[in-house]
Order: structure tokens, then sequence, then C-alpha cells
């Protein structure tokens, strides 16, 4: 997998049971093939609290690399 935007892509949605969520994202993730978008930018207070601290992690640790 490349960063070049010039490689073919697919934009796909996935749903899956809220049960099956972190193992389906954990193994897709090990790929390294993906790109996530956060399709709730606009609305981030429907979010439970502790998804909101989790994103926000992340979010520095993006910023630190």
């Amino acid at each position: 997998m490349s960063l070049f935007r010039s490689e073919e892509m697919g934009h796909y949605n996935l749903v899956m049971p809220r049960e099956s969520v972190w193992e389906i994202l954990n193994e897709l993730g090990e790929l390294g093939e993906l790109q996530f978008e956060d399709l709730n930018k606009k609305n981030p207070e429907n979010r439970p609290k502790a998804i909101i601290e989790y994103i926000k992690r992340c979010e520095e640790m993006d910023g630190k690399l």
C-alpha cells in the first residue's frame, strides 16, 4: 500500500453488529491496507464520552507522529 492518491481506491460502507466491532476492526487494521473515515465529525456529541476521549488521544498521537 502506498500513500499516493493516484493508486486505485474504493470507498465502502461497513455495517456490523456492535458486539463484534472491536474484533472486526482489529482484524482489518492488522491488514494495514485500510483508511477509516469518521462519518460523525459533524455531530460528535452523540458519541459516548469514553469514545470521545479515545479519539482525542488518537489525534494527539497522530500529531506527535
